[in-house]
């Protein structure tokens, strides 16, 4: 199932989307000489009518017309992209201009947000420690294993640079210009120079680093350890601008809008520091440990438990305005014409975010996981249990 990694929500623009799923494999494709795999295009799906009744079957999965229409989409595509044998999607990141697939061997596609169709696909060569991530800047795309950082051109898939870490990491990094920020499992907090391929500063916690380093601004970075060390560094001095502590770890990410950082923790509670000081301002208790994915949208931060539901927050002093407790561990994955759209791994669900009203709810078999380009009123993008990218755009 799909679980959000939100780090700038309010001006969303493309998250890492980290996927649990089951998809089917298929032998790859032979590479071209720059490393890039030669693909034929796929067959072009035609843009759905939204005939009310009508029912679209994509490699076992069913796009019920009427069921998206409710939740304010219609289908635009299918893509597929390239699957080792044996491999399933890992990694999902939408931009307007490119979607990047990461399965779980070492083949990353790129497929074209207009039409669905394969751009490039390409393996990391050697590859052979565990995945991390991929991070986007510009033109480059940076994909990291726990040993090494590649980046390769986001345009045609050739290795422009592959550089082996000092240390093995346990997160994607923020990238600062050439510095690359990681989290390592051993508490360090690495500052990676990529064009000299050597550290710059390393910062010790007391514990080890799972969730990834949050960019705050240009010169602020933020860290959580699992032990509850709550840090803000400077990214060129390596040195502390705040620290506080809260009583467990994330098993999801922290989010912040720039002046806030916002952690939905294991230790039952909620928390809001103050970015430029670390000061704590807020802190909500919860009835269960949270691991689900928490999301900030217009000052109100969305989090939820498998007893509680889903719960509104106000972003200023974490006092609730609503509840939804049928609608259990699902997490935001946008909003639409208003409404905020909810998954839960099954459903989908359209909630009135003033009221906390449920708008529609609809169940989307086949499909294993949702996010979208932008979060507000932006393209969703579906994975079906066969390992298609289908897009759905507003209606």
């Amino acid at each position: 199932m799909l679980n959000p990694t939100v780090r700038r929500m309010g001006v969303l623009g493309a998250s890492v989307v980290t996927l649990a799923l089951v998809a089917g494999g298929c032998e790859s494709s032979p590479r071209g000489a720059d490393g890039a795999r030669e693909v034929p295009a796929p067959r072009q799906t035609p843009r759905d009518a939204a005939d009310a009744g009508k029912v679209t079957r994509i490699d076992g999965t069913d796009i019920t017309h009427a069921d998206w229409a409710k939740l304010g989409y219609r289908w635009d595509w299918a893509g597929t992209p390239v699957l080792s044998t044996g491999g399933a999607i890992e990694f999902i990141d939408a931009y307007h201009d490119r979607v990047v697939v990461q399965e779980s061997g070492s083949v990353i596609s790129v497929l074209d947000p207009r039409s669905g169709a394969l751009l490039w696909s390409a393996d990391l060569p050697g590859r052979a420690s565990r995945l991390v991530g991929n991070v986007r800047v510009d033109g480059s795309l940076f994909s990291t294993t726990e040993t090494d950082l590649f980046e390769l051109d986001i345009e045609t898939g050739n290795l422009l640079d592959r550089r082996a870490l000092t240390q093995v990491v346990n997160t994607p990094p923020v990238i600062y210009d050439q510095l690359a920020v990681f989290g390592t499992g051993a508490g360090e907090v690495l500052a990676y120079n990529r064009s000299f391929g050597v550290d710059v500063w390393k910062y010790r916690l007391g514990g080890p680093i799972d969730a990834p380093p949050t960019r705050i601004d240009n010169r602020t970075v933020a860290i959580v350890s699992q032990v509850g060390e709550v840090l803000f560094l400077n990214v060129v001095t390596g040195r502390a601008s705040g620290r506080d502590r809260i009583s467990g770890g994330l098993a999801n990410e922290p989010v912040t809008d720039g002046y806030r950082l916002f952690l939905a923790s294991t230790d039952q509670s909620v928390y809001c520091f103050d970015a430029s000081n670390g000061e704590r301002l807020w802190r909500h208790r919860t009835s269960r440990p949270l691991r689900t994915q928490p999301v900030l949208w217009d000052n109100v931060l969305y989090y939820a438990s498998p007893e509680d539901g889903v719960v509104a927050l106000n972003g200023d002093d974490g006092e609730p305005l609503w509840n939804l407790p049928e609608l259990g561990n699902a997490w935001a994955v946008g909003s639409r014409d208003g409404a905020i759209v909810f998954w839960d791994g099954r459903h989908a669900t359209t909630v009135d975010p003033e009221f906390g009203d449920v708008i529609d709810r609809v169940e989307l078999p086949g499909i294993r996981g949702l996010r979208t380009d932008r979060f507000d009123d932006g393209n969703l993008y579906a994975v079906s249990v066969g390992g298609k990218v289908l897009r759905f755009t507003p209606r």
